[in-house]
């Protein structure tokens, strides 16, 4: 990371709303005072986010969540939305309710699957490696796949065919297994940017996919 996690606050910080700004500036594309971002929905607390130092010793930081539109908010406010959407849909289906961002209004479900866009936990601590973890999101050519991971591999277990665990393979750093193929193949059909079999998908003889790459919302 070239720029200095200690950086004091001073009164030339300015705030952020969009993930790929504050990584600019974690990678060293985005010179001068360190962003901040506070959540935009209770507006209270600034968001903890690895190398981007407290605007001042005494304001209060919450963990942070990004969205795929880049958005964020702290993962408090996040699970409450997610919480009464889900309450709303249950409880009061003739309102049509939709999870979607506050601020830009970008659905977040999966339109395959119906399932809800899980958001991404902000890097609080770690390696500036940490930071790629986060999938790309839309300003960054990202986009939300049409079902999520969950629902693909329940798809192709469906199909007969021997799977390892769901949570063990979306966690590991690079998408190797031969038994994720199947799983490639669909998402190469329904995402454009993974076309390439089998190349893209750091398979023997090829370079690896970085897990960053992965639509992982």
């Amino acid at each position: 990371m070239s720029n200095n996690e200690q950086q004091p606050a001073d009164h030339g910080r300015q705030e952020e709303s969009l993930w790929h700004k504050i990584k600019d500036y974690l990678f060293g594309a985005q010179a001068g005072p360190a962003p901040y971002a506070e959540c935009n929905i209770c507006m209270n607390a600034e968001l903890q986010i690895h190398g981007i130092p407290p605007t001042s010793d005494t304001v209060e930081r919450k963990r942070g969540t990004v969205l795929p539109c880049g958005h964020m908010m702290c993962t408090d406010c996040w699970i409450k939305l997610r919480a009464s959407i889900l309450v709303s849909q249950q409880l009061r289906p003739h309102l049509n309710a939709r999870l979607e961002c506050p601020m830009c209004k970008l659905s977040l479900t999966f339109a395959g699957c119906g399932c809800q866009v899980r958001g991404h936990l902000l890097p609080r601590d770690g390696a500036a490696a940490a930071c790629d973890c986060v999938p790309a999101t839309t300003p960054e050519g990202g986009a939300v796949p049409d079902r999520c991971t969950e629902c693909r591999y329940s798809a192709i277990a469906a199909q007969g065919v021997d799977m390892f665990n769901v949570s063990e393979i979306v966690t590991r750093p690079y998408i190797t297994d031969v038994l994720s193929r199947p799983l490639h193949r669909e998402l190469a059909s329904e995402w454009p940017s993974w076309a390439g079999w089998p190349s893209a998908f750091g398979l023997p003889g090829s370079d690896p996919l970085p897990r960053s790459n992965h639509p992982d919302w």
